[in-house]
Parts: structure tokens; sequence; C-alpha cells
């Protein structure tokens, strides 16, 4: 029996001290992905994936990945470097949110969840796209 498929979605929060400086960056990577993504029709074993961006001048948070139990969701909290963000332009600023989902595409692939690749490839254009 195949797994189940869904319109997969990503949803990206924040934890920061910085989150003026962060969320129309998150916000506007978010609603383009999301809007490829239905473009392509893309579909997988994920309803969502939900990246949480610890943004903070301090060791207080823990990065992790958690799959809820009985969902086809699953959770990432991935640290972007502090120093980078604050003192980055607007395009180095969106190259770190993007190697944060790089990374959770990394994590996904660890776990086996497949047909990531059109995804890696959208981001990887984004980012080169910033010169």
């Amino acid at each position: 029996m195949a797994d189940k498929e869904y319109d997969t979605r990503i949803w990206i929060g924040a934890e920061s001290s910085l989150l003026d400086e962060l969320r129309p960056l998150r916000n506007a990577i978010e609603k383009d992905l999301n809007a490829y993504l239905d473009r392509i029709g893309y579909k997988n074993v994920l309803k969502k994936w939900r990246l949480v961006i610890i943004l903070r001048d301090d060791d207080l948070s823990d990065e992790y990945v958690r799959k809820e139990r009985g969902d086809d969701i699953i959770n990432f909290s991935l640290k972007i470097p502090y120093a980078a963000f604050r003192d980055g332009d607007e395009k180095q600023r969106k190259a770190l949110i993007y190697d944060v989902i790089l990374r959770s595409l990394d994590i996904l692939e660890q776990r086996k969840i497949k047909h990531l690749e059109v995804i890696r490839d959208y981001i990887e254009k984004k980012k080169a796209e910033l010169g």
C-alpha cells in the first residue's frame, strides 16, 4: 500500500530578539516557496514542515527535530548565527534563511523523506539569485 500524499507546505516561525528584521524576510520566503509548491502541484508524505528559526544571542534554546505522533507533520527548531544575521544586509539575511531551509531538507532526507530535490533545486536557485 502506497503512503498517502499531501499538498506539502512549509510554515516558518521564529524565536528571536530580531523579529522586526526577520519577520518580513521569513514571511516573504515562506509565501514564495508555498506559491512555488502550489504552481508545480507538489505532493509528499508530509502535510507540513514547520520550521522555527532560532535567532538569539544566547544559548538558551536548543535545536530539535520532532515528528508529531500520528501526524504527518515534522517540526524543526534550527539556529541561524545571530551575529551574521544582525550584521548582514538583506541579501545575506535571506541567504541565512535559505541555508536553514536547506538544513531542514538534509534532515528530512536523512529520515528517508523522498522527492525533495525539486524543493532543494528551487531554494538553491533563489539563493544563487542573491549573488
